[in-house]
């Protein structure tokens, strides 16, 4: 069995630890294998479709972080304030700022 093959390689590991050793360098390599000569899991098509999202993505996030910069900037310069619009208080959002916030009793 198994704990024979693993005897002639002379470890001094229980045959459970034995085994595991040994499926850590062939499990990859069997997957390797399967891989590369049977075209298993269409690597081709995830690894093609994978840097097709990642430049997509690229592409995107650069667009938006050249767009949203410029049209803010536009949008501030558009509608800031005139001096000659008086200014009639606050916001209701600065007013619920302005409240004071109920205390915990003391112990």
């Amino acid at each position: 069995g198994s704990y024979d093959v693993l005897k002639i390689l002379g470890a001094p590991l229980a045959p459970s630890r034995q085994f595991v050793q040994l499926s850590v360098i062939i499990v990859p390599l069997g997957t390797w294998i399967a891989i590369a000569r049977y075209d298993l899991f269409d690597i081709d098509r995830l690894i093609g479709s994978t840097v097709t999202y990642l430049l997509l993505g690229i592409v995107l996030l650069t667009g938006i972080l050249v767009a949203v910069p410029r049209l803010a900037a536009a949008a501030s310069s558009r509608f800031e304030p005139r001096p000659d619009v008086p200014i009639r208080g606050r916001s209701r959002l600065e007013d619920l700022y302005a409240l004071p916030l109920p205390q915990a009793p003391l112990r």
